[in-house]
């Protein structure tokens, strides 16, 4: 189910979405406080985990997946790595080395800004997306399994 609420005409929205799948029993929630309703949020590790799944798993690539992946590692959030082997079988690590290969294979500088109008407002935020996220976004992924691979 799908619900997007206004606050305040005119003003942006929040999408809620509440999901029935079989991960939702790995997920897991906090309860935060929302202008004065109390609600339940995923916890930051298992959004992450959930956007690498999703990175690969949607009919075609989407560049919002992409800028919320390097925006994730950035706030240095952490991962799900249970999330991660529930839904792929496989291991962090190892779904991760594949990562780059397919950024590289599924982006492209001509199309890398489709779908992110909304978030990115100024000429500073666009040349990055166009010229430097996708490269970015994979030093990102190296640098994370570089320094798991060395315990850090």
């Amino acid at each position: 189910m799908l619900f997007f609420l206004v606050h305040t005409k005119g003003k942006s929205g929040i999408k809620i979405e509440i999901s029935t799948r079989e991960i939702e029993k790995v997920n897991k929630y906090e309860l935060i406080e929302f202008y004065g309703t109390s609600m339940f949020v995923m916890k930051k590790e298992d959004i992450f985990a959930n956007k690498l799944i999703a990175l690969k798993n949607r009919h075609s690539a989407s560049p919002r997946d992409l800028y919320d992946i390097n925006y994730f590692f950035k706030q240095n959030w952490d991962i799900s790595e249970k999330i991660v082997e529930t839904v792929t079988g496989l291991r962090l690590l190892d779904y991760m080395k594949d990562l780059p290969k397919y950024i590289e294979n599924n982006f492209n500088k001509e199309t890398i800004h489709f779908g992110l109008g909304e978030l990115v407002d100024n000429e500073s935020q666009r040349d990055f997306v166009k010229n430097k996220l996708i490269m970015d976004t994979i030093n990102q992924i190296n640098f994370y399994i570089d320094s798991k691979k060395r315990g850090k």
